[in-house]
């Protein structure tokens, strides 16, 4: 059995705190821990460093960028994998997303399935590579 799989999100939005909390407790051996700022988001983990982070561009305080930028300058989250949930979804925006260092770009509404696909992809990659590699976030994906 699997040891449970850490996800943090980072999200203002009670409606899409809670969905993503119902989908993801229908997968095994995923425990979430939500923060509803970015300061929050980042502060947590910190104290207790997750396996994967969803994160909300437009939060209120530090946005999406910011945290993230928190994120990749701290020695002990850099190598983890940031995936942005956005409604923000132009083709600009996507590209700046994926400049500023997010591994990947959802938009809101999600796709169940493909959110989940998304998940499990990022979440296996950090727990086989664990520190190892960051070359992996060059990877072009396809699907």
């Amino acid at each position: 059995m699997m040891a449970n799989r850490k996800i943090l999100y980072v999200e203002d939005n009670s409606a899409n705190l809670s969905l993503v909390q119902k989908v993801l407790a229908m997968v095994d051996g995923i425990e979430m821990t939500a923060a509803t700022t970015g300061e929050q988001g980042l502060e947590l983990a910190r104290v207790s460093p997750p396996d994967l982070i969803l994160l909300d561009i437009n939060l209120p305080g530090m946005n999406g960028f910011e945290v993230l930028q928190g994120i990749r300058a701290d020695a002990r989250l850099k190598s983890i994998p940031v995936i942005a949930m956005t409604a923000s979804a132009t083709r600009a925006e996507l590209a700046d997303g994926m400049r500023a260092g997010f591994d990947c770009y959802l938009t809101k509404p999600f796709d169940v399935r493909r959110f989940l696909v998304v998940v499990e992809e990022y979440l296996g990659q950090n727990t086989a590579s664990g520190d190892a590699g960051s070359a992996s976030r060059d990877n072009s994906r396809t699907g």
